[in-house]
């Protein structure tokens, strides 16, 4: 080989390496090219997964909770706090649940806290312009102005007095007990003050006094049901507003309906609409810019661009369903009422009177005849115990089987029986039977508030009332009234173990377990139902519903989604005044009793009840101790104050009236014979005065005797003259029954007072005040007003040993200045008895063999009237176990017109007759059905000569005279109280149906320039508070706070915490088109009962709610509890009357006055127009405009609200809001 072939080879194997390195170069570039893009990717899917991620945690999470908070408190400032804003000037458009029930808040300072471990703690406000007794029953709230210095606390204010700096007042606050004890700050501290609750500010129609699905209620959605499911919405929440936004697309305002395209509960069923919407969301002209209006703000993405948030709501309103904690007797079933008439089962005294069995029947039916619900043992599981049926699978009526956990526990726990098992001594029961020293040692709480001896009462709503014409026996013994008959299959002590005994406070043990064990003796082992478990129910549809508590779920069996619409663990109403009536009250404090803010219950002139200026509606039912004895009488004429200043308040000018009326309710309640006696001043503005030459009423009792015939003559030859006077003793035939039909009597009821009648229980018209010939006659006839001349019966002992009666002329005082007589002395008059007072020696008239005679001595003057034509009246004592004396006279009890027959002996009159009562047989046109008979109606020209007895047919009974002497069912049984005055003559005077009680009053009252009626400001104004144990505060002690805001007056220290459970507000019963089962709440509510009643001079049948239509928005809600009662859609109507029958059959209600109201009794006790628990359901969807973004970030919130929990509201500002957030979860 050469060596240029070597050199040349050399050359190219040099050549073949460069070629070879450049290519290792390249491919190693290309290696790290694609590591590089590689890398570039994966950080970039990094990137936005970490975005992603924070979007559904951190971003998410903070995104609910300020969307939750916006809907409880409102986002941005403003008049009264929103949801959301338009434009730049930040005007509020969706109301809040805070702005909606406390409409404006005001910002203050205080100082000098005291009295932090007591139940009433007092502060000064400072600088407060303005009437300061315009802050009771309002909520005020502490906020500590340093860090660490307490916590923010809210109290309700009792009273306010002038402070001890000029400008300053002192404000007393009740503080309440709650789940969380409380640190109160030691320095000066800020304050927030709520508006007055559900009332409107002066001047302003807002806040509104109810809750319904309307617009001014518009965050408010409205589900509407078939065949007991949801199957659309005739309301979404903030719906109606949303129609009238301006959003800003495409740089213009355009209006855009809101559509159903969100389901926030996961049901199936669209119920929500995004806001902003998608058209504005997406609009590309929009990108960059804040969209008006929103929710939640717009904030920068880590990729680049901006997060945008659309928000969904979904709110439900809880308190307009059955509370099945609250609801439904104590027994689980009531037994066979089988041969009884038809009517609904219970009295009405509170929540265990709503048929909650019908929600748990299958198939679902209404009440048969018999009154048995057919409720299978479901019912009783959730009550009482034991182990729900198991199901077979899915159906159409129940997506998800129940669950199946074996045997539950029921409501009342183990030993099935509400609070202590048959322990009834324990404080906190409001319907304890045992003895309570602070009620005066011998007196309960039920006979004082429920139903003495000689009453029935019902806690345990298992009573039918109804009304029996009276037997052929009766007829033949001379009954003329029907038989009031209060039928139960079992009489058992209406107070022990009764349904009130359950706690169902705040404070109040909730275990929450499905079974619980066994308790020894008598220890509360109640298992109310939890809102935990009642989330399963609503989240039935949510994945996670299986790892829920399950013992509600698993009670329903296979209704639970039947009732996911219809049933709640939690509704809370308030006792508080609210709406026309409150603002009435606060605007009548401020002008017509300034002297309120100088004037302290300790000084004795303050004018208004504690609890009226507490700014709670008054308790008629607050305990009265009956008798003489000085803590008697001093709450006697408290409660009469408090009801007559009330009266006054609310725009009553006629102050006779007004006393009258006040001392009339205390004697329809109290269970004894007295008529109260009533001192009362005329002049609230300068405080209570009360001097010896004050007006005095004395109160009205039922009549126990009546005048019914009267006849009279004169010789005017001879001069000689004669009156005979007949009167009546009405059986008042009240029966206890049981057994098939009610045949088999388990005793009597309201009897006359023991002080009234004999050792045999006849009436004793000869009874002196203290059953001695020394005592003051409690009886006496009037038969010549003007010279005061009368019969009194007396028991004397006469020559022959008998009784005689005393002729009195002269009557003064208690001195008697002439006595005539001796006459015969009555017999006791037992029911249905006669006893007619005459001349001695009768002539031209003659008595009836079945009457009782008692001739009246005619030495030296004959009884006789002392004109031609007279009233004769009959007077008893004001109190029968008193002395006569000016201060317990003799007060009319009825009164009667007598026309002498004059004639010329020898010759004869042209006919015999006398003035007789219209009775059966007679009854005059132009007096109502059911004030026949009682209404001093006379029927001036009878014939005949015999004074006898009335002769009644079964079928046409004189109707019953309603004055049952126990404390009120409801406020609506006020209507049947008559103002009428016992002046001359006696409350039958104009004795009425409807009556002409204050509570039934049309005449019109003129409150921030809206007019209504003074009836309905009554009705609103009163209450009869929860029988819930635990319901009420006990005080333990007193002090000078105590005192200084009247505690002291409120009898056995019971002071409301303004919270009662169980009512159901009528406004927002969900329905729908399938009878029975979409209308199961409002059958529940009324009983079962379909009812025909009188409205505005109509009849119709009441079959549905009246104001909750199926599926658009009602135009007519209940904007009072008057008018929910009224049973109209209509403003200013008097209360329901069930329809009276023009037939000749006995029905209930023609025959009793209290039968009309029935249904109006019943709901004043069950139902509301307000609510404050609401489950809410939120749905957040995050869109990110940043190139690359991931999909849109869509998160959920369930949460349950409870505003009856008193808290500070400002617009946007948390403050102790989270307080009234009782359960929040977040989803997905």
């Amino acid at each position: 080989m050469s060596p240029n072939h070597i050199h040349h080879s050399r050359r190219g194997m040099l050549l073949l390496m460069v070629i070879l390195m450049l290519s290792l170069f390249m491919a190693a570039g290309a290696v790290m090219l694609t590591i590089a893009a590689r890398a570039r990717s994966a950080a970039r899917a990094n990137a936005s997964s970490s975005q992603q991620s924070a979007s559904s945690d951190t971003v998410v999470r903070d995104a609910l909770d300020k969307a939750l908070m916006a809907a409880i408190r409102g986002a941005t400032s403003g008049t009264n706090g929103s949801v959301t804003i338009t434009g730049t000037g930040g005007t509020p458009i969706f109301e809040n649940l805070l702005a909606d029930k406390y409409g404006t808040s005001l910002n203050a300072q205080g100082e000098d806290l005291s009295g932090t471990n007591t139940p009433v703690v007092s502060f000064e406000l400072e600088n407060f312009v303005g009437s300061g007794q315009s802050l009771n029953g309002r909520v005020v709230t502490i906020v500590p102005q340093t860090s660490g210095d307490g916590d923010i606390s809210s109290f309700r204010i009792l009273g306010v007095l002038s402070g001890t700096t000029a400008g300053d007042v002192k404000c007393y606050l009740a503080q309440l007990p709650s789940t969380a004890p409380k640190i109160l700050p030691q320095q000066n501290f800020n304050v927030v003050l709520n508006g007055r609750e559900f009332t409107p500010a002066s001047g302003t129609t807002s806040p509104e006094s109810y809750d319904a699905y309307d617009n001014v209620n518009d965050w408010l959605a409205q589900p509407v049901l078939a065949n007991g499911n949801v199957n659309s919405f005739g309301r979404l929440s903030y719906g109606n507003t949303y129609g009238n936004v301006s959003w800003i697309v495409s740089g213009s305002a355009q209006t855009i309906n809101a559509l159903s395209t969100v389901d926030n509960d996961n049901d199936g069923v669209l119920d929500g609409a995004w806001i902003p919407p998608d058209q504005v969301i997406n609009n590309v002209q929009n990108k960059g810019s804040t969209p008006l209006p929103y929710v939640l703000p717009d904030q920068p993405s880590p990729l680049g661009g901006t997060l945008r948030f659309q928000v969904s709501y979904l709110i439900l309103d809880l308190d307009g369903r059955i509370n099945v904690n609250a609801a439904g007797i104590a027994s689980g079933t009531q037994g066979s009422y089988a041969g009884t008439l038809n009517g609904p089962i219970g009295m009405g005294y509170g929540p265990a009177d709503i048929a909650a069995p019908m929600l748990l029947s299958s198939p679902l039916t209404l009440p048969s005849s018999s009154g048995t619900y057919a409720s299978g043992t479901a019912w009783q599981n959730m009550l009482l115990s034991g182990t729900p049926s198991t199901a077979t699978g899915p159906s159409s009526s129940q997506r998800r089987s129940p669950p199946f956990i074996g045997r539950i526990d029921g409501r009342y726990g183990v030993n099935a029986s509400p609070g202590l098992l048959g322990n009834d001594s324990a404080g906190n029961q409001q319907t304890s039977v045992a003895a309570n020293a602070i009620t005066g040692g011998t007196d309960s709480m039920y006979t004082l508030t429920l139903a003495g001896p000689n009453a029935v009462a019902d806690l345990k709503a298992e009573t039918r009332v109804y009304m029996t014409a009276p037997t052929a026996a009766q007829i033949a013994a001379g009954q003329i009234t029907p038989t009031l008959n209060f039928y139960r299959p079992t009489w058992t002590a209406d107070g022990v173990d009764d349904p009130y005994e359950v706690r169902l406070d705040t404070d109040a043990p909730r275990p929450g377990v499905p079974r619980r064990a066994a308790v020894s003796g008598s220890a509360n082992d109640d298992s109310v139902f939890t809102l935990g478990e009642f989330e399963t129910v609503l989240r039935a549809n949510d994945s996670d519903a299986s790892q829920l508590s399950q013992r509600l779920a698993a009670g329903l069996e296979d209704m639970a989604q039947r009732n996911r619409m219809t049933i709640t663990t939690d509704s809370w109403s308030t006792p508080g005044l609210t709406g026309l009536a409150a603002r009435k009250l606060e605007d009548y404090i401020a002008t017509a009793i300034p002297a309120m803010t100088t004037t302290t219950y300790t000084s004795g002139s303050h004018v208004l009840s504690p609890d009226v200026a507490a700014g709670l509606r008054f308790n008629i039912n607050r305990p009265v101790l009956s008798g003489t004895s000085a803590a008697a009488i001093g709450q006697q004429q408290e409660f009469c104050k408090g009801l007559y200043t009330l009266a006054r308040a609310l725009g009553v000018t006629d102050a006779d009236a007004a006393a009258q009326w006040a001392v009339n309710v205390l004697d329809f309640r109290d269970a004894d014979s007295t008529m109260t006696r009533f001192a009362y001043d005329t002049n609230l503005a300068d405080g209570w005065q009360i001097t010896t030459s004050s007006p005095v009423v004395y109160g009205a009792e039922r009549p126990d005797i009546v005048i019914v015939e009267t006849a009279a003559w004169r010789d005017l030859t001879t001069t000689q003259a004669q009156l005979f006077v007949n009167m009546h003793r009405p059986a008042f035939s009240a029966l206890r029954t049981t057994g098939s039909g009610g045949t088999t009597i388990s005793g009597t009821t309201e009897v006359p007072d023991a002080p009234l009648l004999d050792a045999l229980g006849n009436l004793d018209l000869a009874k002196t005040h203290n059953n001695l010939a020394s005592g003051s006659p409690i009886w006496q006839l009037r038969f010549k007003p003007a010279s005061n001349e009368v019969v009194q019966f007396r028991a004397l002992t006469g020559a022959s040993g008998t009784t005689q009666t005393q002729f009195v002329a002269g009557v003064s005082g208690s001195t008697i200045t002439t006595v005539y007589g001796p006459g015969t002395a009555p017999a006791g008059i037992p029911g249905n008895g006669y006893v007619c007072i005459h001349s001695a020696s009768p002539t031209n008239f003659s008595i009836a063999p079945s009457v009782a005679a008692v001739a009246v001595s005619v030495t030296p003057t004959a009884f006789q009237l002392p004109t031609t034509t007279a009233n004769v009246r009959l007077e008893r004592l004001a109190d029968p176990t008193q002395a006569n004396s000016a201060t317990n006279p003799y007060v009319p009890v009825d009164s009667a017109s007598c026309t002498e027959i004059t004639f010329a002996s020898p010759a004869s009159p042209p006919a015999w007759t006398k003035t007789q009562r219209r009775g059966p047989g007679s009854i005059g046109s132009t007096v109502p059905p059911l004030a026949q008979f009682w209404r001093q109606n006379w029927d001036t020209s009878t014939s005949g000569t015999i004074l006898g007895t009335y002769s009644v047919s079964g079928s046409n009974p004189v109707p019953w005279f309603h004055w049952p002497n126990r404390p009120f069912i409801s406020p609506a049984e006020l209507a049947l109280v008559p103002s009428g005055s016992t002046g001359t003559d006696g409350v039958l005077a104009n004795y009425n149906f409807p009556t002409n009680s204050l509570a039934t009053s049309t005449t019109s009252i003129t409150v921030n320039s809206s007019t209504t009626q003074l009836g309905s400001l009554i009705i609103d104004a009163t209450h009869v508070p929860s029988r819930f144990a635990e319901n009420t505060l006990s005080l333990t002690g007193t002090g000078t706070a105590h005192n200084i805001v009247g505690l002291d007056k409120l009898q056995a220290n019971h002071f409301s915490k303004w919270r009662e459970p169980g009512r159901v507000n009528v406004n927002t019963i969900v329905s729908g088109s399938t009878v029975p089962t979409d209308n199961i709440v409002w059958a529940t509510l009324v009983g079962g009962t379909q009812m025909t009643v009188a409205t505005s001079g109509s009849t119709a049948q009441v079959t549905q709610n009246p104001f909750t239509p199926t599926a658009s928005g009602s135009v007519t809600p209940a904007t009072s509890m008057s008018q929910l009662l009224s049973l109209s859609g209509l403003a200013n109507q008097p209360l329901a009357r069930l329809a009276i029958s023009s037939s000749t059959t006995l029905d209930p209600q023609d025959k009793n006055s209290y039968f009309p109201y029935v249904p109006a009794i019943r709901l004043a006790n069950t139902a509301t127009v307000q609510s404050n628990v609401f489950a809410i359901w939120i749905t957040v969807r995050i869109t990110d405009d940043s190139p690359n973004a991931p999909s849109p970030v869509t998160k959920r919130l369930f949460a349950i609200v409870d505003r009856s929990i008193p808290v500070g509201y400002l617009p946007n500002k948390d403050l102790n809001v989270r307080d009234t957030i009782r359960l929040k979860r977040y989803l997905d």
